[in-house]
């Protein structure tokens, strides 16, 4: 035996299974079906039980056929069912004279905690490990000098809804599950403070403290004068959750009833926290390692991460975008990657950074595919009511009774430094988890935030009407700056929101001067103090070379003008 052993994963998940000895029909089914598919399949029977290694998918689909065969019953089922197990493939043959091969492998996996199932063939062994250990398997496997071939750890077969067959969809798992530093938040803490022209921002031009005070009605003035700085309500002010569900109230009342199916939010179906911290609380509900998860490829990357760390197996919903620089996300792109197995789809509309958004029925058309997998559905709604001569969607959670909506005072209310949003959902028990860790973050809201927010939302029409003609008037000079620049930029309009996404154009001046949009980015910050945030801060497989620029400031067209006077300087 050499003294390297080489192994590889295989992209398959395997099911462990124990049979009645008597149970002759499953076996033989799965057997059948097994040897048809050309499937890795392993048979033992002794004089105790009968018990197969057979790929998830055959055994689901067997069982399902021997039960309507039979109309069910218990005598039918496998006694004991083990899923989600990968399988590591030792490179052989070997002699059946060699020794420690699988004590090579199961001694330091042993000692990493980690537990193995080992199954041997004339020619070699295969080392069976939990989907939530294999990253931490093939690590271990490597440090003990073993060559390990893990190209196929990302990528599982996916049972789909429309065939027996599975479909290999492409996924990620992270080998190191540390949350990585937030790439746009960095990039921001070297320049939000210091550059004195900020042209990427993408909340509202923020409302003050005498401004939002001079909006409470009577009982938020009182709620104020008696502000108490103690500890609140874990859920949230009751005043503030009731606001919430009636500005929901008010939303379903705008919609058709069926869109809502005739329900109506109440104030307990709403938990107050920081909008961040919904993200982080929602995963944490809502995961465990190796579900999968569907993500947008181009988003706030907590909305990644914190899936990332967990150890799920993502899946990218690409946006494209077109040579006139509009930006679309194709909802059949995300029907063919999502599937049974999937656990939890991740949307954000009106899109940040690309100002994307979708049509009624294209939302209809995500729901349904949400439903007819029975994923739960996160929804960042953190833009909503900022749409530009396009509708607003209905909220996810008020359409579909496993959708989250994630909302808050950030961005079309003015107010992020109150830090306070709030999850939205049917799901009680989910919302109790949620209530149940927030116990380890911040425990409870803040409390004059909490009145902030509660003076907002009954303001709510007002703000966004001020917010929506600071956004007109900026957008207005957006779209005139990148028509004088047509020949430097691909550009388009975008739908809702307060940012857009223009990408350099390829062969441009500006392209043949700054190789990346993060050097003319950076030469631009230097060199006239002017903020954007270059594509590399999102972390994809292929930079974009696009930025995000924002337009729901009011001195916007003042700073469009400095960025005009600054590329006639330089191009």
């Amino acid at each position: 035996m050499s003294s390297q052993l080489k192994l590889t994963v295989l992209p398959v998940e395997l099911a462990v299974v124990r049979v009645d000895r008597a149970n002759t029909e499953f076996a033989a089914a799965v057997t059948a079906e097994a040897l048809t598919r050309d499937e890795f399949f392993t048979l033992s029977r002794t004089s105790d039980e009968t018990s197969l290694i057979v790929e998830k998918g055959t055994a689901e689909d067997v069982l399902t056929h021997v039960q309507k065969a039979r109309g069910g019953g218990a005598e039918n089922e496998p006694e004991k069912v083990e899923t989600g197990w990968r399988v590591l493939k030792v490179a052989g043959p070997f002699e059946f004279e060699v020794v420690g091969v699988v004590a090579k492998l199961s001694a330091p996996l042993a000692a990493r905690g980690i537990p193995i199932f080992v199954v041997s063939t004339y020619d070699t062994d295969y080392v069976l490990v939990k989907e939530m250990n294999l990253a931490d398997a093939v690590t271990t496997l490597r440090e003990e000098g073993c060559e390990v071939n893990a190209d196929a750890m990302n990528a599982m077969p996916v049972a789909t809804a429309s065939s027996k067959a599975s479909t290999t969809i492409k996924t990620e798992v992270a080998d190191d599950k540390r949350m990585r530093p937030f790439e746009l938040e960095r990039y921001f803490a070297q320049y939000e403070f210091s550059a004195p022209h900020l042209l990427c921002c993408s909340d509202c031009e923020s409302l003050s403290m005498s401004e939002v005070l001079e909006m409470a009605d009577g009982e938020c003035k009182a709620l104020w004068d008696k502000l108490s700085l103690g500890y609140t309500e874990s859920a949230g002010l009751p005043e503030l959750r009731e606001e919430i569900a009636r500005q929901y109230a008010r939303d379903a009342e705008s919609a058709s009833a069926a869109a809502c199916n005739d329900w109506v939010p109440e104030a307990d179906n709403a938990i107050v926290l920081c909008p961040e911290e919904g993200i982080f609380l929602a995963a944490q509900a809502l995961l465990r390692a190796g579900d999968h998860v569907v993500v947008p490829s181009l988003c706030y990357q907590s909305l990644v991460e914190v899936a990332r760390s967990i150890g799920c197996k993502l899946s990218k919903w690409e946006p494209t975008i077109n040579e006139q620089g509009q930006w679309n996300f194709a909802v059949d792109d995300l029907r063919a990657i999502v599937t049974e197995q999937t656990r939890l789809v991740v949307v954000n509309f009106p899109h940040n950074p690309t100002g994307a958004t979708l049509s009624a029925a294209e939302w209809d058309a995500l729901l349904d595919i949400c439903k007819s997998n029975d994923a739960y559905l996160f929804s960042d709604e953190m833009y909503q009511g900022l749409e530009i001569d396009v509708p607003a969607l209905v909220p996810a959670f008020m359409r579909y009774a496993k959708a989250v909506t994630l909302c808050g005072v950030s961005k079309s209310l003015s107010m992020p430094g109150a830090r306070i949003g709030w999850l939205a959902s049917q799901d009680a028990a989910f919302l109790a988890e949620v209530q149940a860790l927030k116990d380890y973050t911040t425990i409870c809201p803040p409390a004059p935030s909490e009145i902030l927010a509660l003076i907002a939302l009954r303001n709510r029409e007002n703000i966004i009407a001020r917010n929506m003609e600071i956004i007109r008037s900026g957008l207005a000079a957006v779209d005139k700056f990148f028509s004088r620049f047509q020949s430097e930029f691909d550009y388009a309009s975008p739908k809702a929101g307060t940012i857009s996404f223009p990408r350099m154009r390829a062969g441009s001046a500006l392209a043949a001067r700054w190789p990346s949009t993060l050097a003319f980015c950076q030469a631009l910050v230097n060199d006239a103090g002017i903020m954007l945030l270059p594509s590399s801060v999102y972390q994809l497989s292929e930079d974009p070379n696009c930025f995000r620029l924002g337009f729901g400031r009011k001195n916007v067209p003042d700073v469009l003008e400095r960025l005009a006077s600054w590329l006639d300087a330089n191009l």
